[in-house]
């Protein structure tokens, strides 16, 4: 039976609306069980699950408000989580990410942290161009970057970032034979 969202009438008897009133307060059960703890148990009002639909068109915020919301991703092609600034401003995917070697992940402020690895032979340079592609995002700025190498105890030799720019960073071994490095940069 469908949801009436008109009863009582003020003119129906109870006798005969009450399967009316049955139905609904069911219908209303039924939708608030649904990823929420259900009515007189502990915890009752709380959420026990959020799910989150691809919204398209997306949604847009007023003064004031912030959202949160899926949609499929220009980066991934998955549905993934966005936070959205009041009024309808910037927005930002906070669950994309290429989780490989060479990668990436954005937080819901638009920072964004990328990494990977290289290869620098014996006293010379080596550049290692960050994660790029169709859908990556670009570095406009970059705030941060660290270099470590590959190597156990008692190895001989220095290892570091000679020049970064907004899509890579030259690293410099100083030691007598090549050494795998790994880099991390944060940007917006």
């Amino acid at each position: 039976m469908a949801y009436k969202s008109n009863i009582p009438l003020a003119t129906d008897l109870l006798s005969q609306s009450q399967d009316d009133l049955l139905n609904n307060f069911g219908g209303t059960k039924t939708l608030v069980d649904v990823n929420h703890v259900t009515f007189d148990a502990s915890g009752q009002g709380k959420h026990s699950f959020v799910e989150f639909p691809v919204q398209a068109p997306v949604p847009t915020t007023s003064a004031g408000e912030v959202g949160m919301y899926c949609q499929t991703s220009a980066l991934t092609g998955n549905p993934e989580l966005v936070f959205s600034h009041e009024s309808a401003g910037s927005t930002y995917e906070f669950t994309a990410a290429q989780k490989a070697e060479t990668g990436y992940a954005i937080l819901p402020s638009g920072i964004i942290f990328m990494w990977g690895s290289g290869t620098v032979n014996a006293n010379t340079t080596a550049v290692a161009t960050f994660a790029n592609g169709a859908g990556i995002p670009v570095l406009t700025t970059v705030y941060n970057v660290s270099v470590t190498r590959e190597g156990s105890t008692g190895e001989t030799g220095v290892l570091f970032y000679q020049s970064y720019t907004t899509t890579n960073v030259t690293v410099f071994n100083t030691a007598d034979a090549s050494k795998k490095f790994f880099y991390t940069i944060i940007g917006v």
